[in-house]
């Protein structure tokens, strides 16, 4: 049974406003982007045929009621914390501090190359 996590809550900042959000890293064959082939079944269970390549049902659910309500979790829980680095010149700037890259599997180098994600695009964005 495969057990990486295709799922991550996304923070980013965005024309200066932070952003939450839901992604779907899964490949088009995992089971969050199968349905049945009967299109008119809104469930479905794992016995009955699926075809894959759909869009992920997690991300389908999660931005029909909003991230805000789809997050569970104790009160005042902390879900991630990012080192920063602060300065000031000419107004208040935090900066997110990102460790150094682990080398990817050869399938993970291959998603990458697909979504033709590279060095040159991180380096434009840093």
């Amino acid at each position: 049974m495969d057990t990486q996590n295709y799922h991550q809550v996304e923070l980013k900042i965005q024309d200066g406003e932070l952003h939450r959000g839901f992604t779907c890293t899964a490949p088009e064959d995992a089971p969050c982007r199968r349905r049945p082939k009967d299109t008119l079944l809104e469930s479905w269970s794992s016995e009955e045929a699926t075809e894959t390549g759909h869009q992920c049902w997690a991300v389908e659910w999660v931005n029909a009621v909003g991230i805000e309500d789809a997050i569970i979790g104790y009160p005042d829980q902390v879900l991630a914390s990012v080192p920063v680095a602060i300065s000031y010149e000419e107004g208040v700037s935090i900066d997110p501090i990102f460790p150094e890259a682990p080398e990817l599997s050869g399938r993970e180098q291959a998603e990458v190359e697909r979504f033709g994600i590279h060095d040159e695009d991180e380096a434009a964005h840093a």
